[in-house]
């Protein structure tokens, strides 16, 4: 009968037979870093998004002005 090899290893893997199998521990580690990409990633969309709203105000407030200005004028 072959002995059974048990233990936890430095990256989360549990060692079970002489077979690697990540832990639950290690699956939500990876989990959330994943998580943590995503929500870069998407905070990176929105950054890009807000600038582009920003610019697209601010050509309404110019092309409001000049609208002013020829009705004025």
């Amino acid at each position: 009968m072959a002995a059974e090899r048990s233990g936890q290893t430095a990256d989360g893997l549990l060692l079970i037979e002489e077979v690697v199998m990540p832990s639950v521990l290690g699956l939500m580690e990876l989990r959330e870093a994943w998580a943590r990409q995503d929500v870069e990633s998407w905070t990176e969309v929105l950054e890009q998004a807000q600038a582009e709203v920003n610019a697209v105000r601010e050509r309404v407030g110019r092309a409001r002005v000049g609208r002013e200005e020829l009705v004025r004028g």
